[in-house]
C-alpha cells in the first residue's frame, strides 16, 4: 500500500534485501507518505504490526471515516 501513496516509489530505496529484512524484523517501518491520510496510515501500521491482510479488511469495513476520507479524496480507486 505505501507504493500506491508515493506513486511507485521503492519503500527502502537503495537498500540491500537483508537490510530491508533486518529492519523490518526490529519493527522499523516506513514513515507516512505525503498523499496518505493518517486513519490510512494507522491501519497500516496496525496491518505492519499483526502481520495480517484481514486486519485491513476488517478496519476499513468497520471505520467508516476512512471509507468516506478515502472517497472524497480519491473518488476514481
Amino acid at each position: 500500500m505505501w507504493e500506491i501513496f508515493t506513486c511507485g516509489k521503492m519503500p527502502y530505496g537503495r537498500l540491500k534485501n537483508t537490510e530491508v529484512v533486518e529492519r523490518v524484523q526490529r519493527g522499523i517501518i516506513l514513515e507516512k507518505p505525503k498523499a496518505c491520510f493518517k486513519e490510512v496510515y494507522e491501519v497500516i501500521f496496525l496491518i505492519f504490526q499483526k502481520k495480517l491482510f484481514k486486519v485491513l479488511m476488517n478496519e476499513v469495513s468497520r471505520d467508516q471515516r476512512v471509507r468516506l476520507l478515502w472517497r472524497r479524496h480519491y473518488p476514481d480507486v
